[in-house]
């Protein structure tokens, strides 16, 4: 009951604050966040497919841990230093649902919407890419991104502002796995030259 006012035990806690309607719908998540992200990966390493006959868990559970990530990642405060912990928690999460649960095409198109809108997130995509390939094995996010990269540069030649800011994202991100891992951009190199 004191987590659904807005107070946590023993601390103290956001309050619930009245919006013009007379509603309350403001709270902060933020001292939840950690223990919130302890429990997904928690889920995410259980067997939990055989609770479903057959055995395939519906989407909406992925999409909705998905969705969950990538708004903690809207945060500005996920490239600081001291949020180190719950971004690679994150990235953890993220990195489960793509290797044991093929959600690769997913996970891909919500990181596209996200360079398209936000440019502080572009170390941390990076990061992520590299993280899933280097700690999951798996280095269809890359692939899916510069397919997703390559077919959206047609459909947004008419609006510019949103194709530039995708662009210069999308290269900061290159530009990052370029700087950190350079075999890793190597060996999608072929992938690549298509979009010159």
């Amino acid at each position: 009951e004191e987590l659904m006012m807005g107070k946590k035990k023993g601390g103290r806690g956001a309050k619930a604050k009245p919006t013009s309607s007379g509603e309350s719908c403001k709270f902060d998540w933020s001292p939840y966040r950690m223990d919130l992200l302890k429990a997904l990966f928690s889920l995410l390493e259980l067997p939990f497919q055989r609770l479903w006959d057959p055995p395939v868990p519906e989407e909406n559970l992925f999409n909705t841990i998905i969705t969950a990530c990538f708004k903690m990642l809207e945060d500005p405060t996920c490239v600081h230093v001291r949020s180190a912990d719950w971004r690679k928690s994150i990235i953890s999460i993220l990195g489960l649902l793509v290797r044991d649960h093929d959600q690769s095409a997913r996970v891909t198109d919500k990181i596209f919407a996200v360079i398209e809108v936000l440019d502080h997130v572009n170390p941390v995509i990076a990061e992520m890419v590299l993280t899933f390939f280097d700690v999951y094995n798996s280095d269809k996010t890359m692939v899916e991104l510069l397919r997703h990269f390559k077919s959206s540069t047609v459909v947004f030649d008419d609006m510019e502002d949103k194709a530039d800011l995708k662009t210069k994202n999308f290269c900061v991100i290159l530009q990052e796995l370029t700087e950190k891992t350079p075999e890793f951009f190597v060996s999608h190199l072929p992938n690549l030259l298509t979009l010159l």
